[in-house]
């Protein structure tokens, strides 16, 4: 999971940084937002913007660290349907 936190920019061979976001998108399918988040189809960029302020630890991303990150989705996504 982390190696997919970097991405080669091609243009000027510097490394940047995805968004968490953009990594969580890749591990987890549609249906583990709306099944085990209760996330509507149509709000999961919505959920995914929210959680990009909130994590700060990217180690959470780290393969080891899963059910830590599956803990701290959970809790976020409670937060974020009571902000709804």
């Amino acid at each position: 999971m982390y190696k997919a936190l970097r991405k080669k920019d091609s243009d000027d061979g510097s490394d940047s940084a995805y968004a968490p976001s953009d990594v969580i998108r890749q591990i987890y399918p549609d249906t583990f937002f709306t099944d085990e988040l209760q996330i509507p189809l149509d709000q999961i960029g919505l959920f995914l913007e929210f959680i990009d302020d909130r994590l700060e630890a990217k180690d959470l991303l780290k393969k080891e660290n899963e059910f830590q990150l599956m803990d701290f989705l959970i809790k976020q996504s409670e937060k974020f349907a009571m902000a709804q």
